[in-house]
């Protein structure tokens, strides 16, 4: 994310594009954007001003985003928590996308959410998917 430049936006897609420099894989991969997404996006662009080779979040370091996130995690209890990195919110947005809880409101097939993940393998992100036990009786029921 600290990567990720105005460029990186397409609009008429609705999309985001992570540059393979800066992914796990190496390889380059797009997201689609819900439209309250691009909205955010789009205004964070007008209101800061941003030029079109300019980062889409220019103030947001390494080390700023660390203390960002140490402050949610104070301000939510959890900062305690040494479990509660950053990259248990891939585990959260898994689990949601898949039980019918995340941006779409239903549930997403697990393809798609390998896709929107970036994972190669179905197997990779069922590692992240956890299914609770009230979802489970939620298809049973």
């Amino acid at each position: 994310m600290l990567n990720l430049n105005i460029k990186d936006v397409n609009t008429v897609a609705r999309s985001l594009t992570f540059n393979g420099t800066f992914t796990k894989s190496g390889k380059s991969r797009s997201i689609g954007l819900s439209q309250s997404g691009l909205t955010i996006i789009n205004g964070r662009v007008e209101r800061d001003a941003l030029g079109v080779d300019g980062a889409l979040f220019p103030a947001l370091t390494k080390d700023s985003f660390q203390h960002y996130w140490k402050h949610m995690r104070e301000f939510i209890g959890m900062q305690d928590d040494k479990e509660f990195v950053f990259h248990a919110v891939r585990h959260t947005v898994a689990t949601r996308l898949i039980d019918g809880t995340g941006v779409a409101n239903k549930p997403m097939p697990i393809a798609i959410v390998k896709e929107w993940l970036g994972h190669s393998t179905i197997a990779t992100t069922m590692k992240y998917v956890h299914v609770s036990a009230d979802h489970l009786k939620g298809w049973v029921d």
